[in-house]
């Protein structure tokens, strides 16, 4: 059986021709070709200046990491072993989906396989028969898409509830848990509490109790030192300048 070779790194399949490829590219090339990133160089800038770059980089950067993260979660999908010699791994010459995401995007494997594994957890999609399937945390993809979510943060909830989930399913109280970790990760500033990943966990770890209270194992934790209070009807966090 032929295949075509490895696509180099950083450059997508020849022959595409779609808007939202367009569109993306278009993106890069704006603000690239207008000195955007060389503009925004930290030197001489005032701090309160320097502030806001890095906060408003760190959203781009969100947003950008979401896309990658969703595109190889379907990269996944479309190289399980069902297709057959239709999967993207064949076709490129890979032996898996995670030396597939290496090869055409340059990343190193193990950024490729955090990728692929939150990509997995957040998938949406459409069944064989048409039937729209939703993702097990649709509100961490949603916060994802809109930049509000970082990857470290989605991980440890999709991690922590997915592990949860394999005991008391994905109902109701699981996905209450999911919005209000969100929430407390959210890093908008109208919206969330900015909590860093580490902070996430704690509070995780506490609802995972709550959620399995005969599966969790006990974990004490002064939530003073910690930044996080309570795990009421939503979580309570002191401000962003007072975690730091």
């Amino acid at each position: 059986m032929n295949t075509p070779p490895p696509t180099p790194p950083g450059l997508p399949p020849s022959g595409c021709d779609d808007a939202r490829l367009t569109a993306l590219r278009a993106a890069v090339e704006a603000l690239v070709g207008t000195g955007g990133f060389a503009a925004a160089a930290p030197g001489g800038l005032a701090d309160d200046v320097l502030v806001g770059c890095a906060v408003a980089i760190e959203r781009l950067l969100r947003c950008a990491e979401a896309l990658a993260v969703e595109m190889a979660g379907e990269l996944a999908e479309r190289s399980k072993a069902e297709h057959g010699d239709d999967r993207l791994t064949v076709k490129h010459g890979c032996t898996d989906v995670v030396s597939l995401i290496s090869t055409l995007t340059g990343v190193s494997k193990r950024t490729a396989a955090v990728r692929v594994k939150l990509g997995k957890a957040v998938q949406s999609g459409v069944s064989a028969v048409g039937i729209s399937n939703e993702s097990r945390f649709p509100a961490v993809q949603a916060a994802l898409r809109a930049g509000r979510l970082g990857v470290d943060s989605a991980l440890v909830i999709t991690r922590m509830l997915g592990d949860s989930a394999k005991r008391v399913g994905y109902g109701a109280d699981l996905a209450e848990c999911e919005r209000m970790l969100v929430l407390a990760a959210d890093h908008t500033e109208d919206q969330g509490f900015g909590l860093s990943a580490d902070q996430v966990a704690i509070m995780a770890a506490q609802w995972q109790g709550h959620l399995d209270p005969d599966g969790a194992e006990p974990r004490p934790v002064s939530w003073k030192r910690s930044g996080v209070c309570g795990c009421g009807s939503r979580p309570m966090a002191a401000s962003k300048s007072a975690a730091c």
